[in-house]
């Protein structure tokens, strides 16, 4: 393929390329949702309803008690050096191979019931892939939790994450299967991220009160429908998605660690570890993807493991922590609103303009995009160790330094050129009539 001369080449007869190019175009792309101006405001609207009932309902004595407000989660203190050292070891590596084994599995299920992502153009792969990565992805972290902190289960933020998680993840199943439209993909967030909010998983950037509430659960929802869905449309180049939650992971069990929170710690490694394993069958050229099911379930459960951690810096600063952490996906999906803003498109229809083309067509080869972003997304974690370690005044510094660095960097993206298909099937066709 003429300018991307690191991927295999797709066997497409230049009809089933036209074809192609026309199937992505009036889809998405594949991998991201056309959701158009006229059905937006409705599912809004309700999960705006959601948050706000949610927060006012929070305020009921009952639901206080229920989600433990007025108590204190068991989040165990990390001492490292005995218990927790063997334990953070045990499900490091109970993640890693549970995910490995169950890959080759999948791998095999989605060949034998045609559970595949058809070559596309767009997707730059020469032969159906199975698309149940999630399979590895969930037995890693529920091997890695299980076997490295099996007591933390009664954490009701844990559980939370988990009930969110499969719940996402079953909504991406039946998107995978059946195709399900963007209003019902982003109700259906919405309403799990309440569940998450009652059950306690909360952002918490504003003081407490009848406003306060309300912020926190409009920054809750926020929140998990963005980051969830920022991770799902990453997902466009082998190992982008599951790298990034790789490192994001890391790094919000790094900050658990420097603040003692054992179970947080265990959670992270374990979602690290689900992802490692998903890497070794993912890393270009892939051989099994994750599709719409893994994609929002490792969303969801980055965001919530951001929302378990409990900041050593008061609010609203504390909120900063979650949000360098998983900065790259954020990152990526400011560019791309910002970029189709400019040039007069669908922000919500999918397209090659993310970060991962833009590094490509500029140069960077496959196997070097997915280790830069990998690398960027550990130096925004590292700037959240730096926040949360030297004092409040130093805290912002670093978070206004690193937002204009950001800033920059925004630029910079934006003036890098897209990667269009449609020119790489115009230089096909100058070949052929030649």
């Amino acid at each position: 393929m003429a300018g991307l001369g690191a991927f295999p080449r797709p066997q497409l007869t230049s009809t089933m390329r036209s074809a192609t190019i026309r199937a992505d175009a009036e889809t998405g792309l594949g991998a991201e949702a056309v959701l158009t101006g006229h059905s937006l405001p409705y599912p809004l609207a309700i999960a705006l309803s959601l948050a706000i009932g949610g927060a006012i309902a929070s305020g009921w004595e009952p639901a206080r008690e229920f989600a433990g407000r007025t108590g204190i989660d068991p989040i165990d203190a990390l001492s490292f050096g005995g218990y927790w050292e063997s334990r953070l070891v045990a499900g490091s590596v109970a993640a890693v191979v549970a995910s490995l084994m169950f890959g080759l599995v999948a791998r095999r299920v989605g060949h034998r019931v045609g559970i595949v992502a058809v070559p596309r153009l767009w997707r730059l792969h020469a032969r159906p892939t199975p698309i149940l990565g999630s399979m590895a992805i969930f037995a890693g972290m529920s091997a890695g939790v299980l076997v490295g902190a099996p007591h933390g289960l009664g954490s009701r933020k844990l559980a939370a994450a988990v009930v969110g998680a499969i719940a996402m993840g079953t909504l991406g199943f039946l998107d995978d299967l059946k195709g399900l439209t963007p209003r019902t993909r982003l109700l259906a967030t919405a309403v799990v991220t309440e569940i998450a909010w009652v059950l306690g998983l909360r952002a918490e950037a504003f003081p407490t009160g009848a406003l306060g509430d309300v912020a926190n659960s409009l920054l809750t929802m926020v929140w998990f429908v963005g980051v969830t869905h920022a991770f799902n449309v990453f997902d466009n180049m082998d190992g982008a998605s599951a790298g990034v939650a790789l490192a994001s992971s890391l790094s919000i069990a790094a900050l658990a660690a420097v603040t003692n929170q054992g179970v947080v710690v265990v959670v992270g490694l374990a979602i690290a570890g689900g992802c490692l394993g998903y890497l070794a069958h993912n890393f270009f050229p892939a051989r099994l993807y994750m599709g719409d099911s893994g994609a929002l379930m490792l969303g969801f459960a980055v965001a919530a493991l951001g929302l378990m951690l409990e900041p050593p810096v008061a609010r609203p600063l504390g909120f900063a922590l979650p949000v360098l952490a998983v900065g790259v996906p954020i990152f990526d999906t400011a560019m791309v609103t910002i970029s189709r803003m400019q040039g007069r498109r669908r922000v919500a229809i999918g397209g090659t303009d993310h970060m991962t083309h833009r590094l490509h067509n500029a140069g960077f080869g496959v196997r070097a995009v997915v280790p830069f972003l990998f690398l960027a997304q550990l130096t925004l974690g590292g700037m959240a160790i730096v926040v949360a370690s030297v004092p409040r005044a130093a805290g912002w510094a670093t978070v206004v330094l690193t937002g204009c660095a950001g800033l920059m960097t925004l630029l910079l993206f934006l003036r890098l050129p897209e990667w269009r298909p449609e020119s790489e099937l115009a230089a096909d066709a100058d070949l052929t009539a030649s």
